[in-house]
């Protein structure tokens, strides 16, 4: 839930608990900066924890994430992809800062969780001739 929805609900909410424990939980998501660069976490998690934050878990389990799944069974948009983008982008250049940065037309092609976790895998892992 954004901010803007969180407002929505707040106007249309008559029940007041509810909405407490709306904004308890919104305010409850993780950092997720922080998450994609911590280097105790194997890429696979991060890359997980990455498709299911943009799609509105505010603290995923990357468990939880089939690597079967299907990128279409999520109603990313253009803008969605754009900030996939950048957390691959961030896991990458953090294992390898000289990692070529990924661009969006190139994230949306990708079919399935597996195929998000390979390319961002692949452009962590040092250029040997460098």
């Amino acid at each position: 839930m954004n901010n803007l929805s969180l407002a929505k609900y707040a106007l249309s909410d008559r029940n007041h608990t509810n909405l407490i424990s709306k904004i308890k939980f919104f305010m409850a998501a993780i950092k997720i900066k922080d998450v994609l660069t911590d280097k105790t976490r194997s890429i696979d998690d991060k890359v997980k924890i990455a498709i299911l934050f943009q799609a509105g878990f505010n603290n995923p389990d990357p468990k939880t994430l089939d690597p079967a799944k299907a990128m279409a069974d999520y109603t990313f948009e253009d803008g969605d992809y754009i900030d996939l983008t950048g957390y691959f982008n961030l896991i990458a250049t953090t294992l390898n800062p000289t990692a070529l940065p990924m661009i969006p037309v190139d994230i949306q092609a990708l079919t399935a969780v597996k195929d998000c976790i390979d390319t961002v895998t692949a452009d962590a892992k040092p250029d040997p001739a460098k």
